[in-house]
């Protein structure tokens, strides 16, 4: 049991009607914006703010987007919580523009959840949205069960994988994003089985990117660390002429 914790709270002196009136310029710009067809000069952020209709909701979300670019996690948590509520209850009914406002908040929830460790909150979000075609919020989930040492992660990336297979066939037809996320779950299946002392699952994935221009590096680092903890085991290392030590 820990004898002392460290925590560092944020105290946040802005005045309230300043917060109001940012809120209102950057509200009623996005939206003007997006009325002249200007879209291509809003961020992500800014095109979903503007697609907000309600005024307290699109103060959250603005508000909670400011403090998750800011990593200010638990802040923007309790704006994020708001907007994600306001939404729920009309899931089945929600049109396009609204569904994407509701599937980017419960992705950032996970991701703020994800970052300050609270891992059940964090699945309850991300699982919500893993299947809605989006990679980032796949990639977000496997992060996830990786950090908190899920024993789901192992079935739930093969499954993905395999879905890739069925859909893309051979790696060499992939297209860059899909290859980029096939990459990104070998990884993180060979950094999972190395916690949970699965060596030899985690060297034979690793060996094999030795192989791959895009993850020869990662390999290399990854295959040093297990034949770092063999020697602390006391298991015979054989000797490597290429440097993986």
């Amino acid at each position: 049991q820990p004898r002392s914790v460290t925590m560092l709270i944020a105290l946040d002196r802005s005045d309230d009607k300043k917060r109001q009136q940012e809120f209102e310029y950057m509200w009623s710009d996005a939206q003007l914006k997006a009325r002249n067809g200007e879209k291509d000069s809003l961020t992500d952020d800014q095109l979903l703010l503007g697609q907000v209709r309600v005024a307290d909701v699109a103060y959250n979300l603005y508000w909670g987007q400011r403090m998750f670019d800011a990593e200010r996690f638990y802040e923007a948590i309790l704006y994020l919580e708001n907007v994600f509520n306001s939404y729920r209850e009309d899931f089945f009914e929600m049109k396009q523009e609204p569904r994407q406002v509701f599937m980017e908040t419960a992705y950032k929830l996970g991701f703020c959840y994800n970052e300050l460790g609270l891992y059940k909150q964090a699945f309850y979000y991300l699982d919500l949205i893993a299947s809605d075609g989006n990679i980032r919020h796949t990639m977000e989930l496997v992060n996830m069960m990786a950090n908190s040492k899920d024993l789901r992660l192992f079935s739930y990336t093969e499954g993905v994988m395999n879905e890739v297979k069925r859909n893309f066939g051979e790696d060499d037809e992939l297209p860059d994003n899909i290859r980029d996320l096939i990459n990104f779950l070998r990884r993180r299946r060979g950094y999972a089985y190395i916690d949970f002392n699965q060596l030899d699952k985690a060297e034979e994935i690793f060996t094999r990117m030795l192989d791959e221009e895009e993850n020869a590096d990662y390999a290399i680092n990854e295959l040093a660390y297990i034949k770092k903890l063999r020697k602390q085991r006391g298991e015979d290392v054989e000797s490597d002429d290429n440097s993986l030590t």
